[in-house]
């Protein structure tokens, strides 16, 4: 008898903690109890129902004259370096898979050279005026700028690192 009057506490306990009133259920003989909520104040959950709207079509990619940035760091979007040349004028990500960099303190500007392959065989050059830079030689690296001629070859001017990435 108080196993039953402590599982009757114990369900009444239960019952007012969630907001709910003991409701008989469809038969009398039954000792089950069904809870009904007694706050009617609450909205409604909203219920979804399914339509068969069409979706708009994906829009399928346009070949456009106006250059379009490629974002960085590099990936399948990357141009290699020997076709940089193609890119002239637009801003692009240009990747070489060997950085061949010199940095040259003795001459005006104190450039840092890095070709995609020794001088003067290479395709395409990153230039960084005033900055060593020369820790990339040997290294993959990602260069995301303008591609701008310089004695019929591409090369990108970059001032800061963060327009570098590496690709090993």
């Amino acid at each position: 008898m108080k196993k039953l009057l402590v599982v009757l506490v114990l369900l009444s306990v239960l019952v007012s903690a969630c907001g709910c009133t003991p409701t008989p259920t469809d038969t009398a003989e039954s000792s089950t109890y069904s809870p009904t909520p007694t706050n009617t104040a609450r909205p409604a959950t909203p219920t979804l129902t399914p339509t068969n709207t069409p979706r708009p079509p994906t829009p399928t990619p346009t070949s456009t004259s106006t250059p379009i940035p490629i974002p960085k760091p590099c990936g399948s979007h990357a141009v290699p370096s020997e076709q940089a040349e193609n890119y002239i004028g637009q801003i692009v990500t240009v990747q070489m898979d060997r950085a061949y960099c010199s940095y040259r303190p003795g001459i005006n500007g104190s450039p840092t050279f890095c070709n995609d392959a020794p001088y003067p065989s290479h395709d395409f050059t990153m230039l960084v005026w005033d900055q060593d830079w020369s820790d990339y030689d040997g290294r993959c690296i990602c260069v995301y700028g303008e591609v701008t001629p310089y004695k019929g070859k591409p090369q990108i001017v970059l001032e800061s690192r963060s327009d570098v990435s590496l690709c090993d």
